[in-house]
């Protein structure tokens, strides 16, 4: 669920207030000072009138330790922001192949797809320590000897 920025709309100072909120949370810098501006955020509920205030201050009361794990574990990151990417380069991929003539070889080009991201360093992630290492040497593996293409190619059961 989305909060909206449009100006036009007459909860815009709830939704600019109800936004700044959130992103204070998720930023800040530990997880006690989340949790204390998520307590007055539920103390001042009753100020968020608009449905979607209410489904959005009830959901992150629910999930305020799923939205807080980044304070628990320095290797989570803040944000779902490479998912979107991958989601939106995806999109492009699909887009500019016109879609495809089997679900087969859709799935040969999702794994291909899927196995060349997990072998490319990031080049420019704001997380600096990413910067160079490809998603499977962050997650520990040794990939110094292993090709991605030759490795694409190795039969896995289903």
């Amino acid at each position: 669920m989305t909060i909206p920025k449009s100006k036009k709309s007459i909860y815009y100072k709830e939704n600019y207030i109800l936004r700044n909120t959130i992103k204070n949370i998720l930023f800040a810098t530990n997880f006690n000072d989340a949790e204390e501006i998520s307590q007055r955020l539920l103390l001042s509920r009753h100020l968020f009138k608009a449905p979607y205030h209410k489904k959005i201050i009830k959901s992150l009361e629910k999930h305020l330790d799923l939205l807080t794990a980044h304070f628990h574990n320095p290797f989570l990151i803040r944000d779902n922001n490479v998912t979107e990417n991958l989601i939106k380069q995806l999109n492009r991929k699909l887009k500019q192949s016109g879609g495809f003539k089997s679900v087969h070889n859709a799935y040969n080009f999702l794994k291909l797809w899927f196995i060349y991201y997990r072998f490319k360093p990031f080049t420019n992630s704001k997380e600096f320590f990413r910067n160079g290492k490809a998603p499977l040497e962050l997650a520990g593996v040794n990939i110094n000897n292993l090709d991605w293409l030759t490795f694409s190619q190795k039969a896995r059961p289903s």
